[in-house]
C-alpha cells in the first residue's frame, strides 16, 4: 500500500507500508436438530444464519453423526447443503452430531449437539 501525507503547504512525504488482512472464519446464527425421532425415521438437521464478512465468500458443510463416540452417518466431507439427513436405527441413548461450515480458506467449529433419538 502507498501513503502519502501532504502538508498545507504542497510539502508531502510518499511510503510503501505493507498491511496484513486476516480472513475471518464463518460463523453460523443457528443450527437445530429434532428433539426427538422415533427409531428409523429420518432426522434432519439445518445450519442457519451462516455469516462471514467477506462478502463474496461461500459456504460448504460437513457433517458427522456419532454414537457411544462411533461414527454412524456423515457428509463424507464438505458439501454444499446446509441440511443434512440421516437415519438413527437405535433408541437407546443419544446421538452427537458434529457441523463444520468452511469459507473458503477458512474453516470452525460448530458446537456439538446430543439429541436422543
Amino acid at each position: 500500500m502507498h501513503v502519502r501525507l501532504n502538508d498545507d503547504d504542497t510539502g508531502f512525504d510518499a511510503e510503501q507500508v505493507s498491511l496484513t488482512v486476516d480472513n475471518l472464519a464463518p460463523t453460523a446464527v443457528t443450527y437445530s436438530l429434532p428433539a426427538s425421532v422415533n427409531e428409523g425415521s429420518l432426522a434432519t438437521v439445518s445450519i442457519t444464519g451462516v455469516t462471514d464478512v467477506g462478502t463474496l465468500d461461500t459456504f460448504t458443510y460437513s457433517y458427522v453423526v456419532k454414537k457411544n463416540a462411533a461414527i454412524v452417518a456423515t457428509s463424507g466431507g464438505f458439501i454444499a447443503a446446509p441440511t443434512f439427513s440421516f437415519t438413527p436405527d437405535d433408541a437407546e441413548g443419544g446421538y452427537r452430531l458434529d457441523c463444520r461450515v468452511q469459507a473458503q480458506d477458512d474453516d470452525t467449529d460448530l458446537s456439538p449437539s446430543t439429541r436422543r433419538a
